[in-house]
């Protein structure tokens, strides 16, 4: 039990970095768009 725990907290948080990561690549590319 303590095991699928762990592994649900893990899909968890790596669903979060994802993301976060698209987050951050969406502002990126808004800057390099509105950059001259």
């Amino acid at each position: 039990m303590v095991r699928e725990l762990l592994d649900y907290h893990d899909e968890a948080s790596a669903a979060k970095r994802v993301e976060c990561a698209r987050r951050a690549f969406e502002r990126a590319k808004g800057l390099l768009t509105s950059s001259p």
